[in-house]
């Protein structure tokens, strides 16, 4: 009985592993293809990627660290942020 708990908790934390890595795996995509339209000029006209920024996605079965771009607002004749 005791190898079953064992086996049903391994394929869990597995399972757990796997999904938060599909989780993270699909917001990095995301992200990338943000910028890729960001890039064309398809989006975000006006605004400027200044960095890639740490960010920590909580769930109930674990947090999932990714790093993502920051967009800001650009005035070009100032060259400031807004």
């Amino acid at each position: 009985m005791e190898l079953k708990q064992n086996l049903l908790e391994d394929y869990k934390k597995d399972k757990i592993i796997e999904t938060n890595n599909e989780t993270k795996n699909f917001l990095i995509e995301r992200d990338n293809e943000i910028f890729k339209l960001y890039q064309q000029g398809q989006i975000l006209q006006g605004y400027k990627m200044i960095s890639k920024l740490p960010k920590t996605i909580k769930t109930e079965y674990g947090d999932i660290p990714i790093k993502r771009r920051l967009y800001v607002k650009y005035d070009e004749e100032k060259k400031k942020k807004i």
